[in-house]
């Protein structure tokens, strides 16, 4: 297994990027403190309440707590994926030959398009400070899959693996209770395909991405772990499946990192895919809440340095209006760890 090609030093390296990110993170109620403190010295000066973004940027902008986060938060990612990409440039050969062999060793469960043009909005961004982003690096899917484990405790402190289990597993089924196909949109390398394999050992799973790089590893690590899931390289806003072709779409983390725009084909296509009586589940960010000065500025810092181009356009998008728009019916919304499990229902 690929784990093996990390030096136990690489792996007590990115251990310590992901403690730090986790510990700095801890700091909330610190920095809501210090950001109330300065609105009460803001207030006396200015004769209001602070009111706007601008004003917390008056207020923080050069608070000494708030800089000590910023600058922990972004190089601890910085120095993740510096070691990341130092070991896989290590490993290239290998790598390649291991994705190769279970290609030809398990035939027909991944589909490249080698006419695919990946969009602008997807191919220009180093999403989560991820050199080469998701597509540009042929090694992209061995630097995620590492380098997200390490990110992922720096957030929650789970396992990577652990966190995406419990959102697939907090995903609704279609109220029939009949699963026969499922769908994981924006698979990336598996995170959540493989625990929806495991949630239904019975049903034909498949995972879409646009990178090629993410699939060819997803598709190792499926053939490696010896998980039937089936890959497919395809824009989620323009699907090849046919009408009616699945009961079950999952898709996490994804709408975040897309343009409105496309989230709203999105939502239209996984409709037309979906079966009567199917289900489509979203695990993302809050969204449609009204935040205060302080929670704006931390958002806008996250996204600007994280880089998400996309999630402030995400978290003003109605979506659980686009469910309704698109045609979805029985539209929920539940809290699931830090994020929200929103679901609608294809009229039977």
């Amino acid at each position: 297994m690929v784990e093996d090609l990390v030096r136990q030093d690489e792996r007590a390296y990115l251990d310590f990027c992901g403690g730090l990110r986790y510990y700095s993170g801890k700091w909330s109620a610190d920095l809501q403190q210090a950001y109330e403190r300065g609105a009460r010295r803001f207030e006396a000066a200015e004769g209001r309440a602070p009111s706007t973004l601008e004003d917390a940027h008056r207020i923080l902008d050069h608070q000494p707590l708030m800089q000590s986060y910023m600058r922990i938060q972004r190089t601890s990612q910085e120095m993740n994926w510096r070691q990341t990409v130092d070991a896989a440039s290590r490993q290239a050969d290998e790598l390649e030959a291991a994705m190769r062999a279970a290609e030809e060793r398990v035939p027909g469960r991944l589909f490249l398009d080698p006419n695919f043009v990946y969009p602008d909005y997807y191919w220009k961004v180093d999403f989560h400070l991820q050199p080469g982003g998701m597509a540009r690096s042929p090694l992209a899917g061995y630097i995620n899959y590492i380098g997200v484990e390490a990110n992922q405790k720096g957030i929650t402190g789970l396992p990577a693996e652990e966190n995406k289990r419990k959102f697939v597993l907090a995903a609704p089924a279609p109220p029939d209770g009949v699963v026969r196909r499922v769908l994981d949109v924006g698979c990336a390398i598996g995170w959540t395909t493989w625990p929806l394999k495991e949630r239904f050992p019975h049903a034909e799973v498949w995972g879409i991405d646009m990178s090629a790089p993410l699939l060819r590893f997803a598709h190792y690590l499926a053939v490696e772990r010896g998980i039937d899931v089936k890959y497919a390289q395809m824009a989620a806003e323009a699907m090849t499946f046919p009408d009616n072709s699945f009961d079950m779409i999952h898709a996490h983390i994804l709408y975040h990192e897309i343009p409105a725009a496309v989230g709203e084909k999105i939502m239209h296509e996984a409709f037309r895919v979906l079966r009567p009586g199917g289900v489509y589940a979203i695990s993302d960010f809050k969204t449609g809440t009204r935040r205060t000065p302080f929670e704006e500025y931390r958002s806008e810092w996250s996204y600007r340095d994280n880089p998400e181009p996309y999630a402030a356009e995400f978290v003003a998008f109605d979506l659980l209006g686009a469910f309704r728009r698109a045609g979805f019916v029985d539209v929920k919304e539940e809290p699931v760890l830090n994020l929200s499990m929103r679901s609608g229902v294809k009229p039977a």
